[in-house]
């Protein structure tokens, strides 16, 4: 990246940049005026301590991640910073060293605060910087149902994806793999509800219907970032997706047991442990009864 730049190739065209390189966030420059943070969620808080050292004057810090939790730890640590989330759900691949490749997209990137609707304009500033460069992106009111919404699909489809080596749309036509993803949704919505999460959806079955006629077939062709991480030998982010509905769950009472099954066989692989696929599906109908 130092010495060719950076390149994005795929759905929203061929770029090309020279961005800065660091090894430490506490090297980046101070008086920027948006940041962004695309880490995995188990490295939010490290790198909301480093910031913290960083960003002495307001600027937009905005969380470009997967999960529960991230916007909430960036508030916390940069209370005199405008925090936004945003909900992406567009896949790529990364392709070499210094260059990626959209392979998928399901639905515009959504740009809010969370709980301050006074940052809208903020919101708006990053979401037509974003549509100016090729992004597709809106904004919103508030961010909370968007990362909801988005815990509901990364938990049903990225780890299965990962375990079994199966793309998005093998998953959706998979009797087994289906039946688990449908498990997987009806318990994170009934904890969501439980802790009173702002749903855009009234019911499971009306997600359910609107994941496979709308989310699936977009991104049919897309493989589980998670089933990446795996393979470059990386922790997952199982913690802040199926784990973090099975902890929510405990917290209310609420059993989650094919989101605690993910999460158990998950950091089974995470340790190098292999699973083969047909024990997993084996497995994964014993859970279901089916």
């Amino acid at each position: 990246m130092q010495s060719e730049g950076a390149f994005v190739v795929g759905l929203f065209g061929e770029h090309h940049s020279h961005p800065l390189v660091v090894d430490d966030v506490a090297a980046l420059p101070s008086g920027l005026d948006v940041y962004g943070v695309a880490t995995k969620a188990y490295d939010t808080e490290a790198v909301a301590a480093s910031l913290a050292k960083v960003i002495h004057q307001s600027a937009i810090v905005v969380s470009l991640q997967n999960g529960l939790g991230n916007v909430e730890a960036l508030m916390a640590a940069l209370p005199h910073c405008r925090v936004l989330g945003a909900r992406i759900i567009f896949g790529a691949e990364r392709i070499g060293a210094n260059r990626a490749k959209v392979t998928v997209c399901a639905d515009d990137v959504v740009v809010a605060p969370l709980g301050r609707s006074e940052w809208i304009e903020d919101a708006k500033l990053v979401a037509s910087s974003c549509s100016y460069s090729g992004i597709p992106c809106r904004s919103d009111l508030d961010v909370a149902p968007w990362l909801w919404a988005k815990v509901l699909y990364n938990a049903a489809l990225n780890p299965l994806g990962a375990l079994l080596n199966m793309t998005y749309g093998e998953l959706a036509e998979n009797e087994i793999t289906r039946a688990a993803m449908n498990a997987v949704i009806e318990e994170a919505f009934s904890v969501a509800s439980a802790v009173g999460a702002p749903l855009q959806w009234h019911s499971a079955k009306e997600y359910i219907e609107h994941f496979y006629g709308r989310l699936v077939p977009p991104t049919a062709a897309h493989r589980s970032s998670m089933l990446q991480d795996l393979e470059a030998g990386k922790r997952t982010e199982i913690d802040a997706l199926n784990g973090a509905i099975v902890r929510l769950g405990e917290q209310h009472g609420i059993r989650t047991p094919i989101n605690s099954a993910l999460v158990k066989w998950m950091k089974r692989r995470e340790r190098g442990e292999w699973i083969d696929a047909e024990q997993l599906q084996a497995e994964l109908k014993s859970v279901l009864n089916l």
